[in-house]
């Protein structure tokens, strides 16, 4: 999402996009790393089309691109306030679609068993259990989409559209 800038003048196309040098050149901070996937975080200042600058973190969760597709890419983005809120407006105003990564992770309760082999995995404790009852709880805005619970649950209760 950060990377579609454009030169002042510049006509909002794919042939004048660029990614600003602070996303693209430089080393990026490896924040964590498992069998599956790799972190990475970045402090960055930012300036878009319109003159406006950012002072922001950059947490590279996921990225699917390819030239020519349509490509996704998961960020978490840190600053202050007014900085998120204004460039992710441009971001919009240029076309990107933005949606919160919990839209991307579904529960299907119907499928869940409570055995709770998932809640091991579960850093954040986006999936719980409600004690005494022993009833498995899913909370979306605590989940972070790594997928560790994916492989463990028997029933393929979980599932990250992605």
């Amino acid at each position: 999402m950060v990377s579609i800038f454009f030169k002042k003048g510049d006509p909002f196309d794919l042939d004048h996009w660029f990614t600003p040098p602070p996303i693209n050149e430089g080393a990026y901070d490896v924040v964590g790393r498992d069998d599956r996937s790799i972190h990475f975080r970045k402090s960055m200042h930012l300036r878009n089309y319109s003159g406006t600058e950012f002072d922001l973190e950059v947490n590279i969760l996921r990225a699917h691109i390819t030239p020519n597709e349509r490509g996704r890419l998961v960020l978490e983005i840190t600053g202050k306030r007014q900085a998120l809120e204004s460039g992710l407006s441009t971001v919009r105003e240029m076309g990107v679609e933005i949606q919160p990564l919990a839209q991307d992770v579904r529960w299907h309760e119907e499928r869940c068993t409570h055995c709770t082999a998932c809640l091991s995995v579960c850093r954040t404790r986006a999936l719980d259990v409600k004690r005494p009852e022993m009833v498995v709880s899913f909370t979306r805005d605590r989940c972070i989409a790594c997928e560790l619970c994916i492989p463990v649950c028997p029933y393929q209760a979980m599932e990250v559209l992605f």
